[in-house]
């Protein structure tokens, strides 16, 4: 069973070295890497080539920049180069344990009926490992309509670089999804899997590493993301049958509300970057966000945010001394001072 790996790049010059040997180091031998490099316009493309010339199975395009709002695209080029059974994605500044492939196919092949197996991740900060995330409340098989429910209440994400699609089913659904307004198509393309018959299998061993880093999407649209996967959630909650939204349990009251603490964590981040960049015209803009789906806290934060801005003051100061209070606290509480 060969598995073709989809991996988007972009100015990954210190990264994407790590990425590809990664592939070459798995002890599962049939797979193709496709890597699709976005115009970068830093070292990325001579890394690629190079390893592209010492092994036949990565194949390498090159595009003109067009950035995160045309994914999609790009995705989908890969998609169309693909010849195996199932489908990977390693982004270029991400990795793979050694075992990833052997592991994950092995669930395919027991499992006929899998659209997509997935696992758990290990966040990179730096040098330092952090796995921050708790893995989805799913067994080891869950039917697809039961991953779907999940998924629209933000119960369960899977990391894409811990995914594995069967490429029947991404030909079913047309290929990867990006819609116009999402920045990404991880979330809405395993949404339009998960409406599918068949199955979805967890497993808990680690799948994948997933890197953090200052240029990367989730740092710097953050509020597009959140805001962008409730209203898909919604959409797509909108256009099911009615006995599936009968089996789901679901309502777009359940949907929004499961999505609050999410957008109020994103919108707090933007809050935070804005007061540091002095970006008053889009803070005037989160504000109101915040404060309507905000607790009280947030609220409060949203008035010392309306002040701070007006004074030159940014929150890092009072989130710091919060910090230190509550670590003060736990200290006291736990009788070590």
């Amino acid at each position: 069973m060969k598995v073709s790996i989809i991996t988007p790049t972009f100015n990954h010059e210190a990264f994407i070295g790590e990425c590809i040997e990664s592939v070459l180091a798995q002890t599962y031998p049939e797979w193709e890497q496709i890597i699709v490099d976005d115009g970068s316009t830093d070292r990325t493309w001579e890394i690629v080539t190079t390893y592209a010339r010492q092994d036949p199975r990565i194949r390498i395009l090159r595009r003109e920049h067009k950035g995160v709002w045309h994914l999609g695209e790009l995705y989908n080029m890969a998609l169309s180069l693909a010849t195996g059974e199932l489908v990977a994605i390693l982004e270029g500044d991400d990795w793979w344990p050694s075992n990833k492939l052997v592991t994950q196919i092995e669930q395919h092949m027991a499992c006929p009926d899998a659209i997509l197996s997935c696992g758990k991740v290990i966040y990179s900060k730096g040098t330092g490992l952090l796995n921050t995330v708790p893995p989805p409340p799913l067994g080891h098989i869950t039917f697809t309509k039961d991953y779907l429910r999940h998924l629209l209440l933000a119960s369960a994400h899977c990391q894409p670089v811990t995914l594995l699609i069967n490429r029947n089913a991404l030909k079913q659904i047309g290929g990867f999804i990006q819609p116009s307004y999402f920045p990404a198509v991880d979330f809405p393309t395993t949404v339009a899997l998960s409406t599918l018959s068949g199955a979805v299998v967890w497993t808990n061993e680690v799948m994948g590493y997933y890197r953090l880093h200052s240029s990367q999407v989730t740092k710097s649209m953050g509020v597009e993301l959140i805001e962008g996967r409730l209203r898909h959630a919604l959409e797509t909650y909108s256009l099911l049958e009615d006995s599936v939204r009968s089996y789901l349990k679901l309502s777009q009251e359940l949907i929004i509300d499961a999505h609050r603490n999410l957008l109020s964590d994103a919108y707090l981040a933007r809050l935070r970057y804005d007061l540091i960049s002095r970006n008053k015209e889009d803070l005037n803009h989160i504000l109101p966000k915040l404060w309507r789906i905000g607790t009280i806290k947030r609220k409060t934060q949203v008035l010392y945010a309306f002040i701070a801005i007006r004074v030159g003051w940014t929150m890092e100061p009072i989130l710091d001394f919060v910090s230190l209070l509550r670590n003060q606290t736990q200290k006291l509480d736990a009788g070590d001072i």
